[in-house]
């Protein structure tokens, strides 16, 4: 549903931004159902069928066209509507393929990861997809936080990896 449950409601509600380049997402998804509710936005590309946008649209569900790239839409594009949107922050719970597509593109300023005492096998999906190792990159540590039995860390791009800037900048 990507809401925020079991916290306080923070200060700015979230928008849950959806990327579908092929526009899949059923009108009958809690998502779309919700989206007079919980604004949705999904970013698909500029062929995506215009049928299905009409049917989400009805449902409230906003829906950005933007061009295509060689992996599916066009991220940075993505990126830059929302922080036209005045949106300033993004947390990605894509799954592998989106989070590496960002990785190797640069676009990531901050990696949260979780480390548990549980070791996933098959038919686990992959933390990060795509060409091994063209996203690795130098990460400095921010915070490590024990939760129970779980740790967070929180890196940030080193100072040499960050363009233009250092990792305070973040």
């Amino acid at each position: 549903q990507l809401t925020v449950r079991h916290w306080e409601s923070p200060r700015v509600p979230p928008v849950r931004v959806v990327l579908d380049s092929q526009l899949r997402l059923p009108p009958g998804s809690k998502l779309a159902e919700t989206a007079r509710q919980i604004p949705v936005l999904v970013f698909t590309a500029e062929d995506a069928p215009t049928e299905r946008s009409s049917e989400l649209e009805r449902l409230g569900v906003e829906v950005e066209r933007v061009r295509r790239s060689s992996d599916g839409i066009d991220l940075e594009r993505v990126l830059l509507c929302l922080w036209e949107r005045g949106t300033r922050s993004v947390l990605c719970e894509g799954g592998g393929k989106l989070g590496s597509a960002l990785l190797a593109a640069g676009l990531i300023d901050r990696v949260y990861t979780f480390i548990a005492p549980l070791l996933f096998g098959e038919p686990g999906v992959l933390a990060f997809q795509g060409e091994r190792g063209c996203a690795a990159r130098n990460w400095r540590l921010i915070t490590r936080t024990a939760l129970g039995p779980i740790t967070l860390l929180a890196l940030s791009p080193s100072s040499a990896e960050r363009e233009g800037g250092t990792a305070d900048d973040v």
